[in-house]
């Protein structure tokens, strides 16, 4: 796909005085400008798009691709994107798990120091990614992480006694040191104290175990949804994910897991655990498939359905899909002779990529 770009760019200085097209406009768009805002308003919903440019994200070229084949975008849809500037950075962290870890910082800081005896300073240093080999990092502890904890803290700090709330903190860092580090200290059990903090207690010490890696973190989780916790729906989504990830070579079980998945999201009331348990089922009904058969299914789903609050959603998995097909899956070649940019890029391999 490098290649294609390279095409492209090309193809842009070869024709100073590109031809209108009932598909394209003059309005030149990159999502790096600063207020991405307009121009995204007009992607979705100008009766000309705006000039395709090689910078565009994956996402992006999806939408045009989504505009020449008839979509008509939704008030819901577009402000499904609109409405949130971090949603393309959201599969790879970026901006929005930055912003989200300076949330729970910021929380953490308005904790009183002279009532909360808490570590403050560099000790504390939140890292999300964790190394792989061959110099890749990988994200673990994405925005959601931060945010609930930061609500959390924030609940916690008006509702327990100022000892307890340190305890919570302390466990807190310590799970947030997991993400970058299956190595580092888990919480310790809570026996004691109220029952609010010893039920966050053993949230904290069933997440501790599932980042890193310890496979009773499913057995965890299925006890604290089976009891009267304010965690029982979110355990439930997690011991349902990590189900997910076991069956993802039988089709017998995922057949029976989805009959579970139906059942338990009946049963839940956490909107965050409701849209959890969507992208679950769509795991189990696509994700294990062809990469081919899914991006025709997600490419139908985007084209006939409103998808509302899923449209990020399901952008990035079409494009995470499309990128591991053997052939151009978005046709992007026909998007772009649409457009007025045609013989260069019809000789360019249509080869998947690792673009943005």
């Amino acid at each position: 796909m490098r290649r294609l770009w390279l095409a492209f760019t090309l193809a842009l200085f070869l024709l100073p005085n590109p031809t209108r097209t009932e598909a394209c406009g003059y309005v030149a768009f990159s999502d790096v400008t600063e207020d991405r805002e307009p121009a995204l308003r007009a992607l979705l919903r100008d009766e000309s798009l705006p000039l395709l440019a090689p910078e565009w994200h994956s996402e992006l070229w999806a939408i045009a691709w989504a505009r020449l084949h008839g979509k008509r975008f939704s008030d819901a849809e577009v402000s499904s994107l609109v409405d949130d500037p971090h949603w393309l950075r959201t599969r790879g962290g970026g901006e929005a798990v930055v912003a989200a870890i300076e949330v729970w910082s910021n929380a953490r800081a308005r904790v009183t120091p002279g009532t909360v005896a808490i570590d403050r300073g560099p000790a504390v240093h939140v890292e999300p990614y964790r190394p792989g080999p061959h110099y890749v990092y990988w994200l673990v502890c994405g925005p959601d992480t931060f945010l609930t904890a930061a609500a959390t803290l924030a609940d916690r700090a008006a509702r327990l006694p100022p000892d307890e709330v340190a305890a919570w903190v302390r466990a807190q860092d310590q799970v947030f040191a997991l993400c970058s580090n299956a190595e580092r200290p888990q919480p310790e059990a809570l026996n004691v104290g109220s029952e609010l903090a010893r039920f966050d207690r053993l949230y904290q010490r069933a997440a501790a175990a599932e980042l890193a890696g310890e496979p009773d973190a499913t057995a965890r989780f299925d006890a604290i949804a089976a009891s009267t916790s304010p965690w029982a729906d979110l355990a439930r989504y997690r011991a349902a994910l990590h189900r997910v990830r076991a069956v993802a070579d039988d089709d017998a079980a995922r057949a029976s897991l989805a009959t579970r998945l139906r059942a338990e999201l009946a049963i839940t009331r956490d909107e965050k655990a409701r849209r959890g348990y969507g992208q679950l089922l769509d795991r189990v009904a696509l994700f294990y498939r062809p990469a081919e058969e899914v991006v025709r299914t997600l490419s139908t789903r985007l084209l006939a359905e409103d998808l509302r609050a899923d449209l990020p959603r399901v952008l990035r998995d079409l494009v995470h899909f499309a990128k591991r097909t053997s052939g151009c899956a978005l046709d992007l070649p026909s998007l772009l002779k649409r457009c007025g940019v045609m013989a260069p890029l019809e000789a360019a391999p249509a080869a998947p990529s690792s673009d943005t």
